[in-house]
């Protein structure tokens, strides 16, 4: 049995693996603290599971580099402090799960350097919730492709804060579909920039409601004069103001 750090420490790989899954659980914090980047590095798929929550607690940023994230269950993911967060690689964050990405906390994501959010897929992004998604800062949602933001449920969509609808650029607004443009409040889109508006497509003009109509301005309102022939919803054109309409006639759409 061991007894002290420095009987850990003199391990080698072939013999922390040889520990098994009952040898790892058995070790204190203290021993874990006391292992080499290399040695954890060996631990097997099924001894990384077994680690548990006071173990992963002391566990360094290089120990948890060497350690990597595949082997982790998504709730050991989920106690990872911010800081071991932040320590991971861009590629072991591109590794993640959707399961382990669905059981980050906000405080992890909000930690997460902004190379970090860029490098995941769609679909990772997608797997953030909504409550992961409200919990991205200005910076790390400007990182999000196109194709990320489209990908995004119209529940997600609905939790961004005006301050980060407001920080959208154009690329990402003219990326919202016309489900995502339906579920807008009328203080998303109060935000949303006049070049915004101007950039919005024929679908995503339609899918204006009663909602959101009522956050635009006359000036987004008289943006919209390059793609006049599009047309508003029905509640869209029935909200639209003396002020807004700037006596043009609207085709009501069906």
């Amino acid at each position: 049995m061991l007894h002290n750090t420095a009987q850990i420490s003199a391990l080698t790989s072939a013999d922390i693996q040889a520990l098994g899954t009952a040898g790892v659980a058995s070790l204190s914090p203290n021993q874990v603290a006391a292992l080499t980047a290399a040695q954890v590095a060996a631990l097997t798929a099924a001894q990384v599971k077994m680690l548990s929550l006071a173990q992963l607690a002391v566990v360094t940023a290089a120990q948890l580099v060497a350690l990597g994230t595949t082997a982790l269950t998504p709730a050991q993911v989920a106690t990872l402090s911010t800081t071991q967060i932040a320590a991971l690689t861009t590629a072991q964050v591109h590794a993640l799960s959707l399961a382990q990405l669905a059981a980050l906390t906000t405080a992890q994501l909000s930690a997460m350097p902004v190379a970090d959010i860029a490098a995941l897929t769609s679909a990772q992004v997608s797997a953030l919730g909504s409550t992961g998604i409200a919990a991205l800062t200005t910076t790390q949602m400007a990182a999000l492709t196109a194709s990320d933001i489209a990908a995004l449920s119209s529940a997600q969509i609905a939790t961004l804060s005006t301050a980060v609808v407001a920080a959208l650029s154009v690329t990402q607004v003219t990326a919202l579909t016309a489900a995502q443009v339906a579920r807008l409040t009328t203080a998303q889109v109060a935000a949303l920039s006049t070049a915004d508006v101007a950039a919005l497509g024929v679908a995503q003009v339609k899918a204006l409601g009663a909602v959101q109509v009522a956050g635009l301005t006359a000036a987004d309102m008289a943006a919209l004069t390059a793609i006049e022939t599009a047309t508003l919803g029905k509640s869209g054109i029935a909200a639209l103001t003396a002020t807004q309409s700037y006596g043009r006639t609207w085709v009501m759409a069906d």
